[in-house]
């Protein structure tokens, strides 16, 4: 967390300089293979979820 500044030592002319835009953020964090990569991770746990239960329902009644 960042101390307050005082209203004399702030520069308004180096504000924007210093924050980053949404474009940018994209551009250097693509979400595109990090959505990807969720949604696949996320299929993988369901077959093995399936398969585990396939695997469990064969044993368990006998």
């Amino acid at each position: 967390m960042h101390a307050p500044t005082l209203p004399s030592t702030y520069d308004p002319s180096a504000a924007p300089s210093q924050r980053s835009t949404a474009a940018d953020f994209l551009l250097t964090h693509p979400l595109l293979p990090i959505l990807r990569s969720v949604f696949f991770s996320s299929l993988l746990w369901v077959f093995l979820a399936l398969a585990l239960y396939g695997v469990y329902s064969l044993i368990a009644p006998h």
